[in-house]
């Protein structure tokens, strides 16, 4: 899709990625091994990406992988202004049995 909008000559194209599950991939193991984060970054700026929005990335250094900005959002606003409108003063956590 990135390719179809770069050959109709799309001025910008921003990548919308909910989960970017390569983020996991932020270390190396051992000399010489890629870091797939890396390089799936490189082939969205590659194939036209001029812009990335997406969730919960792993850690921080995740927004070094890419050459182009990045909007990382995260809902931990909203889930806080739900949970401090109910009412917790009783509340019981009950551990599943497993």
């Amino acid at each position: 899709m990135i390719d179809a909008f770069r050959r109709a000559s799309a001025g910008r194209i921003t990548a919308v990625i909910p989960y970017y599950a390569y983020a996991r991939s932020d270390k190396k193991d051992a000399s010489r091994l890629s870091i797939g984060g890396r390089l799936v970054a490189d082939l969205l700026v590659a194939a036209g990406v001029t812009r990335v929005v997406t969730m919960t990335l792993h850690a921080p250094q995740v927004h070094g992988f890419f050459t182009v900005p990045v909007d990382h959002l995260t809902a931990l606003g909203v889930l806080a202004d739900h949970f401090l409108g109910q009412d917790l003063d009783n509340a019981v956590v009950v551990s599943p049995d497993f």
